[in-house]
């Protein structure tokens, strides 16, 4: 199965000369759900964004379906078909989810009636409140909005960061069940999370980041028994 999105050796960071990022490598393939795990300031987020043209890129190479596109602005990403979901401030709480939709219709200049249509039959619960403010919405239909405008455009390739903080555990099954769903329609999508039992249960495969490097990558129901997966965590050296 050839891959949607191949990174290598990528280095990112906020700042020029102080990466974050330091030589990351990954690849998921259509329809694949990869995690993206590691303890807290491993460059979990930073490495999402990065491929997401939201931090800047040192070096490396990030590729959407062969083409290089490390480096390139985020909204021109999004209409080479990767969309990124943030982990904040991903909706406009001020407007109604149609509107929300609407205007990320607009932003990417995709058909609006149709794609809206289409993502209201795969996200029934927005479908009902799509009159109401997206601030007045649960957190988990927030989250639920979130997605639902990254994918008005249709992409191939979907990052989404820390999608289950905040969410109660029941909230985040919810989500996490709907990112099965998306899966199936052949989306990639790169899970970025910190919530390491239940990204194990819905991803393929996973990678472990420690201190901006890939330490452990493999099948996710192998890696949840390994032990140097905990070793990672608990900072126990490198694992192999």
């Amino acid at each position: 199965m050839s891959a949607a999105l191949v990174v290598e050796d990528l280095v990112a960071g906020y700042e020029p000369g102080l990466p974050i990022v330091r030589g990351a490598s990954l690849s998921v393939a259509a329809g694949e759900i990869l995690a993206v795990l590691g303890p807290n300031g491993a460059g979990k987020s930073t490495l999402g964004k990065a491929v997401a043209g939201i931090v800047p890129v040192a070096s490396g190479s990030v590729r959407l379906d062969g083409r290089e596109i490390a480096g390139d602005p985020a909204h021109r990403m999004a209409r080479l078909g990767l969309g990124f979901v943030p982990q904040t401030e991903n909706v406009f709480a001020e407007l109604s989810v149609e509107d929300n939709l609407d205007l990320a219709a607009a932003v990417v200049g995709a058909p609006r009636a149709q794609r809206i249509a289409g993502i209201f039959e795969l996200f029934p619960d927005l479908a009902r409140q799509r009159r109401l403010d997206a601030g007045r919405l649960s957190g988990g239909q927030r989250q639920m909005l979130a997605v639902a405008r990254a994918l008005v455009a249709s992409p191939r390739v979907l990052v989404l960061d820390e999608p289950s903080a905040g969410l109660s555990p029941k909230l985040a099954q919810h989500v996490f069940a709907k990112l099965a769903e998306i899966a199936r329609d052949g989306v990639a999508i790169v899970l970025v999370e910190q919530n390491v039992r239940a990204a194990l249960a819905l991803a393929g495969r996973a990678v472990v980041l420690v201190e901006g490097r890939v330490r452990l990558e493999g099948e996710a129901a192998a890696l949840a028994i390994d032990p140097r997966l905990r070793d990672a965590f608990l900072g126990r050296g490198e694992a192999a």
